[in-house]
This record gives structure tokens, C-alpha cells and sequence, in this order.
């Protein structure tokens, strides 16, 4: 059974991991995202998939984070770290039927390089930003990877 989520706030940056091969990877993607991340380091969350880290993201006090990142293997192991990213968002949080159409027109997940991280997490918290924005721009990469600004 999956452990639950807690203490996770709409603005922290969620981190699952969902793959358990290789420690020194793990901790050396935790160095490459720095601080004001919330990682969940527990077995439990071995080979999860993004519909149960949402499920359980959702569940928290207060609704959780707009956006989740998965430490899968690609992540433990590309370069970059690239995690994927997953909206929480889902069709009934939203009044009208082309607003989740709208946000989720590029899909409901895409590849994030580590360093990207902290923007993708602040801009959505904020609403600078939508999570279709971040989408459109990592299939616009040759590596369908969402880059940081300065990269």
C-alpha cells in the first residue's frame, strides 16, 4: 500500500519517487533540484504511476500542489535529471469543460529537466504561467524535455 502524502502545500514542489535501482542517483537529483522541494522518498512508491501520485497529492489537507514531478528511472538516469511532470488537475476542478480542454491541450504530462523545476513549480503557484505553456514548450524541444529559461 502506498504510504500517503502530507504536508504538502500548493506551492512546494513535489517530488515521488517511483524508482528504487540506484541511491546515489536519487540523491544526486535531489543536489541538481537544491532547495524548496518536498521529495517523498518511500518504497511504497515504487513503480507508481502519475494517476496514483495525483490521487494521493489531491488527498492532502488542502488540495495539493498544481503540478507533481516523478523521479522515475529516465529521470534517475537521463541527463539532466529530466522528471516527469504531471498536472493534478483534473476535469471537474474545472466550471467549464474547454478550461481543462485549454490546460491540458498539449497533455497531462511532459518531461522537465531538474533545473527547470523551481520555475515550472513558482509560475504555476502564481498563475504566471499554465501548465499547457510548459507542455507546448517541451514539444517544441528536440528532446521533448521542458528546459530552464537560462538554458
Amino acid at each position: 500500500m502506498r504510504t500517503p502524502i502530507a504536508d504538502v502545500g500548493e506551492h512546494d514542489a513535489l517530488i515521488v519517487r517511483t524508482d528504487y535501482a540506484d541511491d546515489a542517483s536519487w540523491r544526486a537529483l535531489l543536489a541538481a533540484l537544491g532547495e524548496d522541494v518536498h521529495p517523498v522518498d518511500d518504497p511504497a512508491w515504487a513503480d507508481a504511476t502519475p494517476a496514483e501520485a495525483v490521487a494521493a497529492a489531491r488527498a492532502t489537507a488542502d488540495g495539493g500542489p498544481n503540478v507533481l514531478f516523478l523521479a522515475d528511472r529516465t529521470a534517475l538516469t537521463g541527463p539532466g535529471h529530466p522528471l516527469l511532470a504531471v498536472t493534478t488537475l483534473l476535469p471537474e476542478d474545472c466550471a467549464e469543460p474547454e478550461w481543462y480542454a485549454q490546460e491540458t491541450e498539449f497533455g497531462t504530462e511532459f518531461r522537465a529537466l531538474a533545473a527547470a523545476v523551481a520555475e515550472i513549480n513558482a509560475n504555476l503557484s502564481i498563475g504566471n504561467l499554465g501548465f499547457e505553456e510548459f507542455a507546448a514548450a517541451a514539444r517544441r524541444d528536440p528532446e521533448g524535455r521542458y528546459r530552464p529559461e537560462a538554458d
